[in-house]
């Protein structure tokens, strides 16, 4: 039988016995909770803010495994015991990835406010959640030993500067929605854009009720 290796996606390592590491093991796996989130949300909502959200924190991951096969950092000594030594550290891609959450949420969060004067109370708890979320992630991955304290913070630099360009970009592609809309693929899977909605749960509620009616009166 050839040599066994472990699932590197979820493979963590942790103290035994310690209950920190564990906890800190289990928030390692948010970038993967929330991207099946993600994807879960834009199939049930078919909305175009959940599709560039994806598309961006897809991007984020691919700069990160280029950056790291690029610069070639290597972890800590401590990669021996985790038996992570066979890849690159530099940047951490968890640190990058929590990081381009929290600032895209918050500048998506800012964008809304500027725009409408208010925002979705859900947005807020997401906003507020992210930023310790991306700190526990960070202190995480120096505690457990898979990275050094260097690389969490390129990592999350990487993820700041990446989530304001692709900021930038998405204020320009959500320009053509409309146009989008159009497309044969987006009719088919009813993708739409309710940014300029100030609340689209409200509105769907106010129209399914109607709709409701509507159909109602004319059985009876």
């Amino acid at each position: 039988m050839s040599q066994l290796v472990a699932f590197g996606l979820t493979h963590i390592r942790y103290p035994e016995g310690d209950t920190l590491g564990l906890l800190l093991a289990f928030f390692a796996l948010f970038p993967i909770f929330i991207h099946v989130a993600l994807i879960g949300a834009l199939l049930a909502r078919r909305e175009i803010q959940y599709l560039f959200l994806l598309i961006g924190l897809t991007m984020n991951e691919v700069l990160s495994i280029l950056l790291k096969k690029l610069i070639k950092g290597p972890r800590p000594e401590s990669c021996a015991a985790l038996e992570m030594c066979s890849s690159y550290g530099m940047p951490s891609s968890h640190s990058q990835y929590m990081a381009f959450l929290a600032v895209l949420l918050s500048l998506d969060l800012a964008t809304h406010w500027i725009r409408r004067s208010q925002c979705d109370v859900v947005q807020k708890v997401l906003c507020a959640l992210s930023w310790p979320c991306m700190i526990i992630v960070m202190y995480g991955r120096v505690y457990l030993g898979y990275h050094d304290e260097l690389q969490v913070v390129a990592g999350a630099t990487v993820g700041i500067v990446s989530a304001a360009v692709w900021k930038i970009i998405t204020l320009a592609l959500h320009s053509f929605s409309p146009a989008i809309e159009k497309w044969p693929l987006a009719r088919y899977f009813s993708i739409k854009d309710s940014l300029h909605i100030p609340n689209s749960h409200s509105f769907e509620f106010t129209n399914a009720l109607e709709a409701r009616k509507l159909l109602l009166n004319k059985k009876s």
